[in-house]
């Protein structure tokens, strides 16, 4: 899946995922092809390709790829918003292999909630929100709940497979994200599994400039404030890529920022870190510069031990995620 945590993100994966894991290849096709209005192919059609369904099966996927967004552009419009709000709108195409958990637990995974998150971070839209209690709150996760519960779904007329489902995120009392989902299920057709959602996932974030404003200057207070260094320029160091992935979003971009901040001061000149980070939502990044002395997994234990003494203690407004975890990714030395 690559960069998505459980979405199979273009026609060409989708046919690939459906193909290695329905239980019958031929009923998943038989209700792509319904959406998009074609027949399913017959037996003498099937002859006819030496009984290969996969180039039909794929460029069933891809018309069935423009409906959905047709779909998505009809039902899930952009709100109406005052003089002084903007809306930036976003799609999200792809299939959900699984967007239930068990069958007697069907709650959205975290993965879900993991890759709207990503997709809000790589839109430049606030992942996360402040009340003025001090509760924060997940944005992908509230979004996901809503899209991936079944019970609110409508189909978008009466003879289609295709449904909506709608989604509205509150700020303070102000529409904050609308949209929602369009899609419609693939039988797998194993014992027991759940359909994959083949969606189109629309959403429209509303915000005035004074909220562009505070968002600006949070992702300024994320940044590393470098402090001296006792690593030679010319001589030897390490560079070690270390990443902590999170199963949630909520209020860790600051905790992650002292954290690291932490590794750096207490150091004392020995660590450094490069000022590219990477942060997709849940997944944080960082490039670290040390002395030889100063091996990867020293940093890491050093990073996993900031975040212990920085995390705040949880509380019923606001819980924290779980620790995540950290994994060097990537160590090169330079002599």
């Amino acid at each position: 899946m690559g960069f998505w945590s459980s979405l199979v993100n273009s026609a060409t994966h989708a046919v690939h995922w459906v193909s290695n894991n329905a239980g019958n290849i031929g009923d998943a096709a038989k209700v792509v092809a319904g959406v998009i209005g074609a027949a399913a192919m017959t037996e003498d059609e099937l002859a006819a390709e030496g009984n290969n369904i996969l180039p039909t099966f794929y460029s069933h996927i891809v018309k069935a790829e423009g409906k959905l967004l047709d779909a998505a552009k009809d039902n899930l419009k952009s709100p109406v918003v005052a003089n002084d709000e903007h809306v930036k709108t976003v799609d999200l195409p792809g299939l959900w292999p699984s967007p239930g958990g068990t069958i007697d637990d069907p709650a959205v995974i975290p993965g879900i909630s993991i890759d709207i998150n990503k997709l809000l971070v790589l839109k430049n839209i606030p992942n996360n929100l402040k009340s003025d209690d001090g509760q924060v709150r997940d944005v992908g996760e509230s979004i996901a709940n809503q899209i991936f519960n079944f019970s609110r779904a409508e189909p978008i007329d009466k003879d289609s497979a295709i449904f909506k489902i709608p989604v509205e995120v509150l700020h303070l009392g102000k529409p904050f994200i609308g949209g929602g989902m369009v899609a419609y299920k693939i039988p797998l057709g194993n014992a027991g599994s759940f359909d994959a959602w083949h969606s189109h996932v629309r959403l429209h974030y509303i915000y005035d400039d004074a909220a562009e404003k505070k968002f600006r200057e949070e992702k300024l207070a994320l940044a590393i404030k470098p402090s001296p260094t006792n690593i030679d320029a010319a001589g030897a160091y390490n560079l070690t890529t270390i990443s902590a992935q999170w199963n949630g979003s909520r209020g860790i971009a600051p905790q992650m920022t002292a954290a690291v901040q932490k590794v750096v001061d207490d150091a004392k000149g020995k660590v450094t870190v490069l000022s590219h980070a990477v942060n997709d939502g849940t997944r944080f990044k960082y490039q670290f510069r040390t002395a030889v002395s100063v091996g990867p997994a020293q940093v890491a234990s050093q990073l996993s031990t900031a975040l212990s003494a920085v995390l705040p203690d949880p509380t019923p407004e606001n819980p924290l995620p779980r620790m995540p975890t950290i994994k060097v990714s990537n160590v090169q030395t330079y002599i």
